[in-house]
C-alpha cells in the first residue's frame, strides 16, 4: 500500500463517516466509501465496517459481513476489533458460537479493554466451569459501577460448586450494591 493510497483510504473515511454522522445517516453511501477504504489498505476503515455491520438498523445489519470485517481488521492487529470479534463468537452472530475462540479473542482484547472484558471473560469461564479463571477475572474488575454484577457472578459460581453459605454472602454483597438480581437470588434461599 503506497502513501498516496492511504491518504485517499483516510479520505474515503472521513467522506463515509460524515455519511454516517448525517441525520439520518446514510448508510449505503457510508458503505460505498468505508468499503472503497478498505479496499486502498486502510485496516481503521475495515474495523468501521465491521462495526457498522454489526451495530446498523436492521435493514442494513449483517452479522456474516461483521464478521468478515472485523476478523480482517483484528488479525491486522486493530485491537477495538479483538473485543467485537469476540462478542461474535460468543453470541455466535456470523459465525457458529465458539467459546473457546470468544475466549482467545476477549484475552487478546483484555489489555486494552480493561474491566468490560473481564466480566464477559468471567461469565465464559463460569460457563466452561473452570471457576478459578473465573475469579480471577472476576478480581480484576475494580470499578465501583460494577460490583454488584461482580458479587452475583461470584456468587453464581459459588452455586455451581455448591457452596451456598458463599454464594448468599456474595448476592447480598450484590444487594447492598443496587443488583436487582442479587435480590432475586436471595428470595431462592
Amino acid at each position: 500500500t503506497t502513501n498516496t493510497q492511504l491518504k485517499n483510504a483516510r479520505c474515503s473515511q472521513k467522506i463515509a463517516l460524515s455519511f454516517l454522522n448525517s441525520k439520518p445517516p446514510n448508510y449505503p453511501r457510508a458503505i460505498r466509501f468505508l468499503s472503497l477504504a478498505h479496499y486502498q489498505g486502510s485496516t481503521v476503515a475495515t474495523y468501521h465496517l465491521g462495526v457498522l455491520y454489526k451495530t446498523a438498523p436492521a435493514l442494513f445489519r449483517n452479522y456474516h459481513l461483521a464478521f468478515t470485517f472485523l476478523k480482517i481488521a483484528a488479525q491486522a492487529g486493530h485491537q477495538k476489533a479483538y473485543r467485537l470479534l469476540g462478542d461474535l463468537y460468543a453470541q455466535g452472530q456470523g459465525v457458529a458460537r465458539d467459546v473457546d475462540s470468544a475466549i482467545s479473542w476477549y484475552v487478546k482484547a483484555a489489555d486494552k479493554a480493561g474491566h468490560p472484558v473481564q466480566l464477559k471473560l468471567a461469565s465464559l469461564y463460569k460457563e466452561k466451569h473452570d471457576f478459578g479463571l473465573a475469579m480471577q477475572c472476576l478480581h480484576r474488575v475494580k470499578e465501583v459501577a460494577n460490583q454488584g454484577l461482580v458479587c452475583r457472578l461470584k456468587g453464581d459460581i459459588y452455586e455451581d460448586q455448591r457452596k451456598q453459605d458463599l454464594a448468599m454472602c456474595e448476592y447480598r454483597k450484590g444487594y447492598s450494591y443496587g443488583d436487582v438480581l442479587s435480590t432475586y437470588y436471595l428470595g431462592k434461599y
